[in-house]
């Protein structure tokens, strides 16, 4: 698993560009989470969920990050 923080309110392409190029060099790293200050859950096309840093940290708390 990858976790990567951004302080964005808004996520864009450019800054998904390390969990990206993050399967070039390790193709089996499983899933790869950006905590954002975005105000709902959504995953890109190619899979990287993004995930408002409440819910990242409720879904941590109650041992739900795996």
């Amino acid at each position: 698993m990858a976790i990567e923080v951004k302080s964005s309110a808004r996520v864009s392409s450019q800054h998904l560009g390390g969990l990206t190029t993050l399967l070039d060099d390790h193709p089996k790293v499983g899933r790869r989470l950006l905590v954002s200050l975005e105000p709902k859950r959504r995953v890109t096309q190619d899979g990287i969920e993004i995930l408002p840093v409440m819910q990242f940290l409720r879904a941590l708390w109650n041992d739900e990050i795996a």
